[in-house]
């Protein structure tokens, strides 16, 4: 089989590099949101979350691990592409920080902005 052949499937490099990181994302979106739905406490919840997040970073290598590193560079690509890619994280993102939400309406976290603490817990666990 030659190289040549994936452009059968994918009409460009931009297009892989797509799917690629939109099966990675999907990936992590689905584990989310299976520990929200264990209808656990925030602090729980938020604990689950982070530790679903690392494992699916650094275990589950052959399809997370190596995406997450693609996802990274996604300021290589064009434009359409790099809002594709944001718009699923924005979607990944906003999902984590309904658990801080959730936490801070509850009493029990007090983050002045779930905003930033979202994406810092995101970022500290995404680089551990």
């Amino acid at each position: 089989m030659s190289k040549g052949v994936i452009y059968y499937y994918f009409r460009s490099k931009e297009e892989i590099y797509l799917e690629v990181v939109s099966t990675a994302i999907r990936g992590a979106q689905e584990r989310l949101e299976s520990v929200l739905s264990l209808g656990l406490a925030p602090a729980e919840t938020l604990r689950e979350a982070i530790r679903t997040h690392l494992a699916y970073n650094l275990n589950e290598q052959e399809e997370g691990y190596y995406a997450m590193l693609v996802i990274n560079d996604v300021r290589s690509t064009g434009s359409e592409v790099r809002e594709q890619v944001r718009a699923l994280q924005g979607e990944y993102v906003r999902r984590f920080e309904s658990i801080l939400k959730r936490g801070v309406e509850a009493g029990v976290f007090e983050p002045r902005d779930t905003a930033v603490t979202t994406l810092n817990i995101l970022q500290a666990v995404n680089y551990a």
